[in-house]
């Protein structure tokens, strides 16, 4: 729901923290339609995953390497709160946000046959779409901060690495293919992993 002007879980939020001015607003999300009171519709979430075949057809493929990463993207709650901050999401349109990004690596990474037919969605309904205004990630409670990452490999704090959720990072290069100076941030990602699973 909307608290006080801005999405949030409500299942985790405080009210005491929430208040503004003595007052605690309480809005259903804008871009689902309401059911009743604050209790919105989000199945178009799932319907635009089917859309993009974005789901698994055949038996998952392991692979212990990415089970790390795997474990990362599949706290996903589909709760809908980067849609509703993305200025790029409109329900009914082709762009269908962060959720798919999200899930096109989950099922990427467990299926022989899907990483190419995923790809092509993946540039229809995201890539093409994606003004990288970066709104999905203020509100994701996931909370990663790549360019942390890039600032503490250099300085080779892997504990600064550890304890910024290194290990959450899906090595998705959306950071890198925002980033105006071409940082190779995901190099240094993926060292700083290593090094933290060094440090166990």
């Amino acid at each position: 729901m909307i608290i006080n002007g801005i999405p949030a879980l409500a299942c985790s939020a405080f009210a005491d923290e929430k208040v503004k001015n003595g007052e605690l607003i309480l809005e259903p999300l804008s871009k689902f339609p309401v059911v009743a009171d604050l209790i919105v519709d989000r199945s178009i979430i799932y319907e635009n995953l089917i859309r993009a075949k974005a789901y698994l057809d055949s038996l998952a493929v392991s692979d212990k390497r990415q089970h790390e990463q795997q474990y990362s993207v599949a706290k996903c709650l589909k709760c809908g709160l980067c849609l509703e901050v993305c200025p790029n999401y409109y329900p009914g349109e082709d762009f269908y946000g962060a959720v798919l990004a999200n899930e096109s690596y989950l099922i990427a990474s467990q299926s022989a046959e899907k990483p190419a037919q995923l790809v092509k969605e993946y540039k229809t309904h995201f890539g093409a779409g994606c003004s990288k205004a970066l709104s999905c990630v203020d509100v994701c409670p996931m909370e990663l901060q790549p360019l942390y990452f890039w600032k503490y490999a250099n300085d080779e704090n892997w504990q600064g690495m550890l304890d910024r959720k290194v290990m959450d990072c899906v090595e998705c290069r959306c950071c890198e293919f925002i980033c105006s100076s071409k940082i190779p941030l995901v190099t240094k990602i993926k060292a700083g992993k290593a090094a933290v699973r060094g440090m166990k």
